[in-house]
Parts: C-alpha cells; structure tokens; sequence
C-alpha cells in the first residue's frame, strides 16, 4: 500500500497571499493612523474618553462615566481603560486602539466572505470599503468608541453567518452569539438597530428554508436585556439632552448623501476606475477563452449574507424616519456598520465580473490553464494588482498631505500680546483645545452660565454644553485648577481679560435646526449668551475688538465703574 502524497504548497501560497494582502491594508491603517496622530490633536470627543480612560482609579472612572459626561454605553471604557493601563494613555495609543478595531473588523469579514468568493473580488471589495470610507478613515484616527463598534458589528455578523451555515447550533455558539449581540449594543446605542436588523434578517432566511432558529432568537433577544445593568447610568446621561439634543432633525438630502452621494462609505472615483479596469479586462482577455459558467452552488449559500447585508443599509433610513418622527438621532459615524454591509454587496457583485476573467482563485479549472499564459490576462492581474496598491495608499496619502487648522496657533499669537490677561473661551471646544495644548494652558477659562446656557437663544448645544463641563467640575476638579468658574466668581476675580469667541459674537441662535450640513458647520448650533447678557448690556464694561482670525473674535474686556 503507496503512501499518499499531500500537496501543501497550494494551501501555503493561498496563506501567504492573504496574509500579505491583509497585511498590507493593516501597515496602511496603523501607519495613516501613526501619521496623523503626530499631526492632528485631540478635539472636544476625544478629550471625553481621554478623561475617562486615563483615569488611575477604575471606581473612579465608572464613577464618572455614570454621571453627565457622555451618553454612550460602557463597553468601550471598560475595555480602553485596561488598553490604557497597558499601553498608555497617549493619544497615539488610544487611537491605535481605535485602528486596531477596524483591522480587527476588516479580519473578521474577510473570513466570512473568503468562505463563498474568490480572493481578488475579496480583496478588492474590502480594501475599497476599508481604504476609502470616509467615516472609516475618520474613525481609524481617533480616540473614540467607534474602531470597537466596528469591530462587535462585524462579530455579530461574522457569528450569524456561523449559525446560519449550522444545521442546529450548539451551545458554545449560541453563547457566542448573546455575547456579541450583547458587545454590539454595550458599545453604541445605534448598535440595537443593527443587532434588531440582523435578527429580522435570521427570521426572514429561516421562514424561506421552512426553519426554526427558536434558541437563536432567543439568545438576540436575551442579549437586549442586558442593557438594564446600564439603565441607572443611562438615566442620568440623558439628562444632558434635556430640555432638548444637540442633534439637528435630518433632511431628506442627509440621507441621500448618507448612502448614496458623498464620500461616506465608499469612493466613487475609485469604484468608475475599477469599473474601467474590468472592462479594459473584458477587451484584453479573448472572450472564446472566457470561462463559462461559476459555481452557482457556492453563490446561492450567500443568500443570509445578502440579507444581512441589505437589512444593515436599510438602517440608516429606518433611523432617518424614527429621526423625522420623535426625537433626532440621526449623524453619520452613528452608521458605521453599514459599511460592512455595503462590503458584502460590493464584494458579491464584484464576483461575477471579475471570475469571467479567468480570476477563480483557489478552485480555477483546467481549462483556464491556457488562458493565464495570455497576456491579456497577465496585464488584467496587474492592472487589480495596481488598483489595490493605490486603494490602500488613500490612507496615507491623506494622513501626510493633512495640515492641522491653524487656529490655535493663530490664537496663541494673538493671545500672547496680552500675555498678562486671562483668556475666557465661549465654546468649551476652545477652551479643551487650550487647555491642552498651550504653552500657559492655566490662562484659560470656561465661564458656567446655567442661565445663559439654557435659554432657547443659546442654541442647541448650550445646555448639553453647561452640563457636561459641570460635571467635569465635579469629576476631575484637579485637572481644571478653578479655570471651569461660575460667572460671578470669575468677574469678581477679574477687571480686564480677553473674550475667545465666534466671528459674530452677538446672535442669537434658533431654537431648532434642520439639516446635518448646518450643524457639520456648527452653523445656528452654538450661541454662548454669557457675552451677550453679562457683559455687552452691562454699562459696567467696556469691550474693544483686539483682532480676528478665520473663526474667532478675540474681545477686550475692561470694568470701568464698580
């Protein structure tokens, strides 16, 4: 009896390829993400978690967390606060953490999809969504939850594609997936409607194959109720959106640039050059050597993905409604996982076109042989291999060619001529930028004007505003060294110093505003009355313009009389 030769070379090579491949997309979202972090500073978000997750005190921290500084569920301080621990609380590092979220989604999905389709409409597909999403490029930089919501939607995902390809679940799986469902929703309040979607997507694959997935459901469901160990937390955060949210009600032209216009999850301008790629295929490679038919077998097993995946980009337009019915939730990076969606779509329309080609991976027949010695094809491999060299450098492209705005420079400039005066910032945004990056970071002052803040001509983010930076007060009192004051404090304190405030100093906003663009401006958002009702109506003062720069007025205040 012969011994039977095992052939490992093909399985190493197919290894190797993808390890290079993803490995590839990985050195571009670590190192866009390097770049950028030495470039580009914390904005108002992430001194939020930086606050948290650098706490040395886990009680602390939680203590913090359940009072009015965010309004997001617990999952990601848990987790970033042990990341800190270990790896820092730098900037860098908590944005890595971010980074290492979407590589970690990127992996997960790949898996799922390499089980049905050939490896080039894979590593095209994914590397478009990955290298060229706006939002994922924006996320993969900072210091937010938003790597780690990826990255829990990706395993709910990768998870429901593992039950859906079992006949009857076991138990381990079935506790695998309550813990995901349970991550998804633990780490951003959208994540329920992408854990609600995927369950609607089961029940609708299963009613088609005459199943019932009961313990499935069940552990979906069951996974939901785990929120209540957050409610008491939840309770008090919300309090900041009273008597009303900082988010503007959506338009139709929000969803419309959403999904289908803008740069939001997916590159046009790379998704018409590969479509000119292909059909350069199409006339390079002799149509008699084409390949006839594919493995229909394999496709028709995507049909629970597809669902997934279509029932992930209807969400944006069920929030969209619930947005236009009750109370606005509706903002971009809140989409995030639709992303992934429109991966699993990208990547199944990609198969066809590329296959016909002669691209069939791992599985090609015999009869392709010939066909990949022609040179039509060699150039068509080139031309993909090309094409996913130069997706994958829109990541860092961007990191080395973005210039932080100048205006903190330009403000310390300006400040710096009147080096002996305190400096009030009108928009908290302001005053943490300062705070945290001026060479006399103790000049600075946010002034508490709960009165101010909470009438209607404040804006939307007035009240969020006084909340949040009042719990900071209470939370972190030896980071701010008394520069977060009530207002009569700090007059009284003070005779002369320097306002930091917007180009139009004294509107008024209006009580409501309609429209992502105007709120992305911060435009009718954010009018701080403290100026308006403490200072320009009060004889007291007299206030001098200094100077202006692209997005600041910078105000002289003197007391002329007691």
């Amino acid at each position: 009896m012969g011994i039977m030769k095992i052939d490992v070379m093909p399985n190493f090579r197919k290894s190797l390829k993808e390890g290079l491949f993803l490995g590839a997309i990985l050195v571009s979202l670590i190192s866009s993400c390097i770049i950028m972090g030495r470039k580009k500073i914390f904005w108002n978000d992430e001194i939020y978690s930086w606050f948290l997750l650098s706490d040395p005190s886990f009680l602390h921290m939680w203590e913090a967390f359940s009072d009015q500084i965010n309004n997001t569920p617990p999952l990601y301080f848990l987790i970033g606060w042990l990341w800190a621990q270990i790896f820092g609380d730098s900037a860098l590092s908590l944005r890595l953490f971010s980074a290492l979220g979407i590589f970690t989604a990127l992996v997960l999905i790949w898996f799922i999809l390499r089980r049905y389709y050939d490896f080039w409409p894979v590593a095209i597909g994914l590397a478009m969504v990955f290298c060229t999403s706006q939002l994922i490029m924006e996320q993969n930089t900072e210091a937010r939850m938003y790597g780690l919501y990826l990255a829990t939607a990706a395993l709910a995902l990768f998870v429901y594609d593992c039950i859906c390809r079992t006949l009857e679940p076991r138990n381990k799986l079935l506790l695998i997936n309550f813990l995901a469902h349970a991550a998804l929703i633990h780490t951003h309040l959208h994540g329920a409607f992408y854990s609600g979607t995927l369950l609607v997507a089961l029940i609708v694959y299963d009613f088609f194959f005459k199943k019932l997935s009961l313990k499935v459901y069940l552990t979906i469901v069951g996974s939901w109720f785990t929120i209540l160990l957050y409610l008491p937390a939840f309770f008090v955060q919300i309090g900041v959106s009273k008597p009303q949210g900082w988010l503007p009600e959506p338009v139709v032209g929000d969803l419309i640039n959403l999904l289908l216009w803008r740069n939001t999850f997916l590159n046009y301008n790379s998704l018409f050059l590969l479509i000119l790629i292909t059909a350069l295929g199409y006339i390079l490679i002799p149509r008699t050597q084409n390949p006839i038919g594919q493995n229909k077998k394999k496709l028709e097993d995507t049909k629970h993905l597809l669902l997934a995946a279509l029932s992930w980009v209807v969400v944006p337009i069920g929030v969209y409604l619930l947005s236009k019915i009750m109370q606005p939730i509706f903002w971009s990076r809140y989409f995030m996982p639709t992303a992934l969606g429109i991966g699993i779509i990208l990547v199944h329309s990609l198969h066809p076109i590329i296959k016909i080609m002669g691209l069939h991976g791992e599985d090609s027949p015999k009869s392709v042989f010939f066909l990949k010695r022609s040179m039509g094809y060699r150039i068509f491999v080139l031309l993909l291999f090309l094409f996913f060299l130069t997706i994958i450098w829109i990541p860092l492209k961007n990191s080395i060619s973005f210039k932080q705005n100048p205006r903190l420079a330009e403000s310390s400039i300006i400040i710096k001529n009147h080096s002996d005066l305190p400096v009030v910032c009108q928009f908290s945004y302001f005053f943490w930028e300062n705070h945290f990056y001026d060479p006399q970071p103790e000049k600075f002052y946010f002034i508490l004007d709960e009165e101010g803040a909470l009438a209607g001509k404040s804006g939307m983010f007035g009240a969020q505003e006084f909340k949040h930076m009042t719990a900071f007060l209470r939370k972190y009192p030896e980071h701010l060294h008394d520069q977060v004051v009530e207002s009569e404090t700090f007059l009284s304190r003070f005779d002369r110093f320097i306002v930091m405030d917007y180009l139009d100093y004294d509107k008024t906003c209006p009580e409501k505003v309609k429209g992502l663009k105007k709120a992305e401006s911060w435009n009718d958002m954010h009018c701080p009355q403290w100026m308006e009702n403490k200072i320009l109506q009060n004889p007291e003062y007299r206030v001098t313009e200094v100077e202006q720069n692209k997005a600041n007025t910078f105000l002289l205040v003197e007391r002329v009389k007691k």
